[in-house]
């Protein structure tokens, strides 16, 4: 996993001129894309831990357990997933499939269920909120949150710059929507085409950096199961 970006590096952004970055950041694509598109490989860390949990056999079920989530009983989901051991092209991998005990709480769900609440960013068992995802996998989810809000905040900071608005980074890192503005004697200076058209392309390329050339229509598609009921 690629360390995290210095906290230095939106700052610094800042205090260049347009001319700077326009230098600065070819150089500095590539190790801002690995660096965050790396940490939004969390899921595939999650769908790991998932597939990883051992299928709890037959034998160690009774006729009326059931997965708090679909509702529907243990020895039911064992035998589709022993159906599919044996189909060509089952529904679901066979890994996807079967029953899985929690570590910590121990508490039991059929595997395709509680893969859907992990990858739907929650760390806590569905049933008693105890948390079972790895340490190290939350904080690091953690530490990604506070990278994606600098990104979007420098790049609100930039559009602001551009349009006239500030003089200068340290002024526009205050609310911009405060009461009396930037003060009564100040106003905005004329809008420069060519710095706005400039603003839109480093606007761009910060966003292909962050995540590559994927787009908003262009996400994977999400596991069924969204909602759970009483537990969501």
């Amino acid at each position: 996993m690629n360390s995290l970006l210095p906290s230095t590096f939106f700052s610094e952004l800042l205090s260049m001129d347009s001319r700077q970055v326009d230098f600065i950041l070819p150089f500095e694509r590539v190790h801002v894309r690995e660096s965050l598109r790396g940490r939004f490989s969390s899921r595939d860390e999650r769908e790991s831990f998932i597939r990883g949990l051992p299928s709890i056999p037959e034998k160690d079920v009774t006729r009326d357990d059931t997965c708090a989530i679909c509702q529907e009983t243990f020895l039911a989901i064992i035998a589709t997933q022993e159906m599919a051991s044996v189909m060509e092209t089952p529904g679901l991998p066979e890994e996807d499939m079967g029953v899985v005990q929690l570590p910590g709480c121990g508490h039991r769900f059929c595997r395709k269920d509680i893969a859907t609440w992990v990858y739907s960013s929650h760390s806590t068992c569905p049933a008693c909120r105890n948390e079972f995802l790895p340490r190290s996998m939350r904080e690091r989810e953690s530490q990604e949150t506070a990278s994606i809000f600098e990104a979007r905040e420098m790049i609100r900071v930039l559009q602001l710059r551009a349009s006239g608005m500030y003089e200068d980074a340290d002024e526009a890192r205050n609310n911009p929507f405060n009461e009396g503005g930037v003060g009564n004697d100040s106003r905005p200076e004329p809008v420069d085409r060519e710095e706005q058209e400039y603003l839109r392309r480093m606007q761009d390329e910060l966003l292909r950096s962050m995540f590559g050339d994927r787009r908003e229509g262009d996400r994977e598609p999400s596991p069924p199961r969204e909602s759970f009921g009483m537990y969501s």
